[in-house]
């Protein structure tokens, strides 16, 4: 699952990332803005801080630091990119829940089967077992996605625990696309399940 030695002058999909922090937004609750006194004007004004493309004002939001996998693809990733992206993506890495450990299909998420195949793929968990220095089994929950300043890249860079082989880096990437890019069955019915490509469905007689 994991090689022996990291390249920690990188990172890569699918790697382990320690102490992040993941914000809970709750759409149905006031959102507190934070701001500060401004001696000059006599005024409370707004914290913000602005990226190449967006201006943020913070705000108070629930958080739980956990760790984190690279949901970003290696090149989007990759530390010698002349013209790096804004920001790139992780998903929190949680224990397995005791419910899912006794569940029938545990063995199937443990194998991480082909999310085209047969059986039930789980397909926004991928299984990544035991961890260095951490108790239990864990996975990696794609639906739970923080975004990451490209400013910050050295900094998650040097919370870097683990980085998986390339198989599994392999599946994990298969994985992730499945979760987010398989076709529903609506789709599939109509022959656009490759937009791209569509089939015509003749109706039923």
């Amino acid at each position: 699952m994991f090689v022996e030695t990291s390249d920690m002058t990188t990172l890569r999909q699918g790697d382990v990332i320690s102490d992040v922090l993941f914000p809970l937004v709750r759409m149905d609750k006031p959102t507190v803005f934070l701001a500060a006194y401004n001696r000059a004007s006599g005024r409370l004004e707004p914290i913000t801080e602005e990226t190449r493309r967006s201006r943020y004002q913070h705000a108070q939001v629930g958080a739980a630091v956990s760790l984190a996998a690279v949901f970003s693809q290696d090149c989007d990733v990759d530390s010698r990119q002349e013209h790096p992206p804004p920001a790139f993506l992780l998903c929190r890495v949680i224990q397995v829940w005791d419910s899912l450990l006794r569940s029938p299909g545990y063995r199937s998420l443990q194998e991480n089967i082909d999310p085209y195949g047969e059986g039930r793929p789980y397909f926004q968990l991928y299984y990544l077992g035991e961890i260095r220095g951490q108790d239990g089994v864990f996975l990696a929950d794609y639906s739970q996605v923080v975004t990451v300043s490209w400013a910050d890249y050295n900094h998650v860079l040097g919370k870097k625990l683990l980085e998986l082989d390339k198989v599994s880096r392999s599946k994990f990437r298969v994985k992730a696309g499945a979760h987010i890019g398989r076709p529903t069955a609506e789709e599939i019915a109509d022959g656009i399940g490759d937009p791209w490509h569509p089939v015509e469905v003749r109706p039923p007689t």
